[in-house]
């Protein structure tokens, strides 16, 4: 019996959600209207700090809109180029020969 190693059929789908992660979720579900009732119990109320208020706001924006995308700036060397037309085994040879 072989030992180890990928078996066809074994474990959880890719993309099936855990049983346990489903469970917390649909708990935590629950209480959704409620905290978003206390979101914007913060939000509004001028009792609590400023810092709070904002982290309220934005709460209630990234779960009514989505979280913004953000932009990174990115520098890299093109190390090797993609084609789609096959080298010929003497132009292969000739960009891979040592230098």
């Amino acid at each position: 019996m072989a030992r180890g190693g990928k078996r066809e059929g074994a474990g959880r789908k890719p993309g099936a959600p855990n049983k346990a992660t489903v469970v917390v979720k649909e708990a935590a579900q629950a209480f959704t209207t409620d905290a978003l009732s206390v979101l914007a119990e913060i939000m509004h109320g001028t009792e609590h700090p400023a810092a709070a208020r904002v982290s309220a706001a934005s709460a209630l924006l990234d779960r009514g809109h989505g979280k913004p995308k953000q932009e990174i700036d990115v520098e890299a060397k093109v190390l090797s180029r993609v084609s789609a037309q096959p080298l010929t085994e003497a132009a292969w040879s000739e960009q891979h020969q040592p230098r």
